[in-house]
């Protein structure tokens, strides 16, 4: 007992040689200096001014606090600020202009092989990359606004790029602008929630080999896709908005070689593509509302063993679209719109099974430029005669117990 209460003190005291420094105004600083002479754990308060420096490094743990957005102006240079140090924290600046290369991922902070890092209350604007972390742990980056000026792929990066780092919480963002809004490349336990992604050039949150993650409560919008999720295991997806993600290979999300996850209660509105799925298996998708899409759901042969239960599927062009006259996923109690059938027993579910695939979906999946006729008058007549005789419709897939009624009707 004395032994630990010694040590407690120690570090008590520690704590209290810590010192905090303001500055009125910092422009006209030498903010380099400034930051070599602070002692670790050390607090600098700048209330105001413009710092026109890069490759700030900062190699001790340390808190910066803006309190009327200061900027820090990279000036098209390197790096603007380089993190090589625990237990940083970055609060309440403007930082602007990082420099542009095909060669280095020039950002507007950088941190590597670091943790207890916090990017708080910032704002991004005309960075390359904004947030890059490589080979990092227990980050925050929450409450920023990232802005960027990405044209096209090659000439622009990622608002937060996270690779082979563990446990961070992406929270409360705005993204815009950049190639990807979030990139996530083999990281673990990562909480992404309540983001608002939109207008970047690819995806507005794309992650590969990135498992046991969550993402809640985000709205991607406008983007060239909205979700890209790739080589993953165990994610929640839940109570997120997908809208306006279009385009000739534009998804609102896009489920590739993913398993063992959850896609619950989404909202997925006016894509070209509600949801593709290729590879993976073993996913539930549950109580989503997948509507005014071109095509609600796209799952190809490759994908096994997902169930789809609870949806509602209404006003899409397409409701489902397989490139298989087989199938090993279930679709089983979903409100789809076009379904005809009656509940004469009125247990709230059809009587007579649902084929959500048409047969002019089953061929423009095998011959896409076939898609052209979508409204000709003989797309009428052949959808006429699938109606009479059923047994021409592709039976790759039958949800045999339709919902009379949406469960998830309102945007």
């Amino acid at each position: 007992m004395i032994k630990i209460s010694f040590i407690l003190l120690l570090f008590s005291c520690m704590n209290l040689s810590a010192s905090v420094t303001e500055i009125d105004d910092i422009s006209g600083y030498d903010i380099k200096n400034i930051l070599n002479k602070l002692n670790p754990h050390d607090t600098l308060i700048i209330h105001s001014g413009e710092i026109h420096d890069e490759s700030i490094v900062i190699k001790k743990p340390l808190t910066l606090i803006g309190k009327n957005n200061p900027i820090i102006n990279g000036k098209g240079g390197d790096h603007i600020i380089k993190i090589f140090a625990d237990s940083v924290e970055i609060n309440g600046f403007t930082i602007q202009n990082s420099g542009f290369s095909h060669v280095q991922d020039r950002s507007g902070i950088r941190t590597d092989s670091i943790k207890h890092c916090k990017i708080v209350n910032n704002i991004f604007n005309n960075t390359m990359f904004a947030f890059y972390a490589a080979r990092s742990s227990d980050l925050t980056i929450s409450d920023n606004i990232f802005l960027g000026k990405g044209k096209r792929e090659s000439a622009s990066g990622n608002a937060v790029h996270l690779w082979y780092c563990k446990t961070a919480k992406v929270t409360n963002n705005r993204l815009e602008g950049h190639r990807d809004g979030i990139y996530l490349e083999f990281t673990e336990n990562v909480v992404i929630n309540n983001n608002h992604t939109e207008n970047n050039i690819r995806y507005g949150l794309h992650f590969m080999f990135s498992h046991n993650a969550e993402y809640k409560n985000n709205i991607f919008r406008n983007n060239g896709s909205g979700v890209a999720v790739m080589y993953t295991r165990n994610v929640l997806m839940e109570n997120n908005v997908f809208e306006l993600n279009q385009g000739a290979a534009s998804y609102g999300l896009l489920l590739k070689d993913i398993k063992d996850s959850k896609i619950i209660n989404n909202k997925l509105v006016n894509n070209s593509t509600g949801i593709y799925i290729e590879g993976g298996g073993k996913n539930e998708l549950r109580g989503n509302l997948i509507k005014s899409n071109a095509w609600a759901v796209r799952i190809l042969a490759s994908s096994t063993n997902n169930v789809f239960t609870g949806n509602s599927i209404m006003g899409n062009s397409f409701d489902l679209s397989t490139n298989s006259t087989m199938s090993q996923n279930e679709f089983e109690g979903n409100y789809w719109d076009k379904y005809r059938g009656y509940d004469l027993d009125r247990d709230g579910k059809g009587d007579i099974p649902y084929y959500p695939v048409r047969l002019f979906a089953f061929i423009v999946e095998k011959n896409p430029p076939l898609i052209i006729l979508l409204n000709s008058f003989f797309i009428f007549i052949l959808d006429l005669a699938e109606n009479l005789i059923p047994s021409i419709t592709p039976a790759a897939m039958i949800d045999n117990s339709p919902l009379m009624t949406p469960q998830y009707d309102k945007i």
